[in-house]
């Protein structure tokens, strides 16, 4: 009995430590009509210094910290890894956005056939104003791999792609449910068109 409430009493603090650090982390939304997309971001994440938003946007949470962790100088430079969240829009005013859809998805469900895939997890993703699909990089053996999450997504003529990582596996996994919500947030809007 002793040992009964000693394990509920552990797993009630866990569960506590759990939600109070998940209620650390608020979403705020984010859009831009410039580009046609709109997300929530954790509100402790920021635009990578020294950048705007534009066509690549970044936004980091640790100050300072190398962008995904290894890239610039990295932790070999004595930096801590960042989480980060990415979007990159290119326009594609020419090809049908099935066809976009329709190619990637195969080259992400081939890498995933291949002998040494890269990815894993691929599903479709219903989102606003287009289609989207989401897949995971496979998981490393080393903590210290680069671990992310992709969103690829069309239309509005374009063609998005979002990227959601952290410098470290073990800091990956703390994200998870975060990122979820991040991925469950993203949809495209009407793109400002200038004449």
């Amino acid at each position: 009995m002793k040992k009964i409430a000693i394990f509920a009493a552990i797993a009630l603090l866990l569960g506590v430590s759990f939600a109070v650090a998940q209620d650390e982390i608020k979403l705020k939304y984010f859009e831009t009509p410039d580009y046609g997309y709109a997300l929530m971001l954790p509100e402790n994440f920021e635009l990578v210094a020294g950048t705007k938003i534009d066509a690549g946007t970044t936004w980091q949470h640790q100050k300072g910290s190398a962008t995904l962790g290894g890239f610039t100088r990295g932790l070999a430079g004595g930096l801590e890894s960042a989480d980060s969240i990415s979007v990159n829009w290119m326009w594609f005013p020419d090809v049908s956005p099935d066809t976009l859809y329709k190619a990637n998805w195969k080259s992400v469900q081939d890498d995933m056939n291949s002998p040494h895939p890269k990815y894993t997890d691929l599903k479709a993703l219903k989102i606003e104003g287009g289609k989207a699909f989401w897949y995971k990089e496979v998981d490393k053996e080393d903590p210290t791999e680069i671990h992310r999450w992709h969103i690829y997504a069309v239309g509005n003529k374009s063609v998005y792609g979002v990227i959601l990582a952290s410098g470290e596996f073990k800091n990956f996994a703390s994200m998870i449910p975060i990122y979820e919500e991040v991925v469950k947030s993203f949809k495209l809007i009407p793109l400002k068109v200038s004449k």
